[in-house]
């Protein structure tokens, strides 16, 4: 019965199915550090949507769409790093450390817009969106200088996150490593580090694999089925676990990690092009 009323009601109403593709710039919003930034990442969208077409101004779309989001992160000052020797890990101080990172988050979205069109060429829209996280990875370096021992501890190692898969202390073995004097010993590090290498165990993911917002935009049809769009997504979910999320300047008093418990939430802008049939 339910199944009947589905497909009368759908039947019953103009109804288009579609296509969406194009760029996006997105960032994660959140408090930063003294000599912290953050800036926008490039990404792609594209994915099929169903419109019901109420009347010939309003309609309703729901989209499954795959997004890649992310987040630049630039960070230069004092900082530390996490050394293991054969007695356990040493902790060194640096100056004037360069730190760059790009994220990159694949993810399953699930949009749902209201769209209003006042004229024949121009449609806006808003609603929300459900975000499925799927594999976020980053890649960036570090660049560093030991406060107390410069002549012996300084290198760049380059970083790549796979921040769902990698464990504590995990780097590319397959490259020669780059060798350092750490005191009286000779230390071997990655030249490509993993996600979490200076953790010494990692409770949880630094990414919460949902997250859930709001899209507002505007579209131009060039003609009944092909238009191009821009909308704007505001997420409203803290999108990274605090227990991961670590300063970039200090350890604590301990000798381990200060923890960031701020709100990281996401923001994009997406430029389309969409065909509807």
């Amino acid at each position: 019965m339910i199944s009947i009323f589905v497909i009368t009601g759908i039947q019953s109403q103009d109804y288009n199915i579609g296509v969406r593709a194009g760029l996006n710039y997105s960032t994660l919003q959140g408090e930063t550090e003294v000599g912290e930034t953050s800036g926008f990442s490039q990404g792609i969208h594209f994915g099929l949507n169903f419109s019901w077409n109420f009347t010939d101004r309003f309609a309703l779309r729901g989209e499954t769409l795959y997004i890649s989001t992310g987040s630049e992160k630039r960070y230069s000052g004092p900082s530390y790093y996490v050394f293991r020797n054969s007695t356990g890990s040493v902790y060194d101080s640096g100056k004037a450390v360069e730190y760059f990172l790009e994220m990159s988050n694949a993810s399953l979205s699930l949009p749902i817009t209201a769209h209003f069109k006042p004229f024949k060429k121009w449609e806006f829209f808003g609603g929300g969106y459900v975000r499925f996280l799927l594999s976020p990875k980053a890649a960036g370096f570090i660049d560093y200088e030991s406060t107390d021992d410069p002549e012996n501890i300084f290198f760049i190692q380059s970083l790549e996150y796979n921040y769902f898969n990698d464990v504590a202390g995990q780097g590319n073995n397959l490259i020669a490593p780059i060798e350092l004097l750490v005191g009286d010993e000779v230390i071997s590090i990655p030249r490509f580090a993993g996600a979490y290498y200076q953790y010494d165990q990692v409770d949880q993911n630094l990414f919460k694999r949902i997250d859930f917002g709001l899209i507002f935009g505007t579209s131009y049809y060039f003609n009944p089925g092909f238009y191009t769009s821009v909308r704007v997504d505001y997420g409203f979910r803290d999108m990274t676990n605090t227990i991961s999320d670590v300063s970039l300047i200090s350890l604590n008093s301990a000798g381990g990690f200060n923890t960031r418990d701020d709100n990281d939430t996401h923001l994009g802008l997406e430029f389309s092009l969409g065909f509807k049939f």
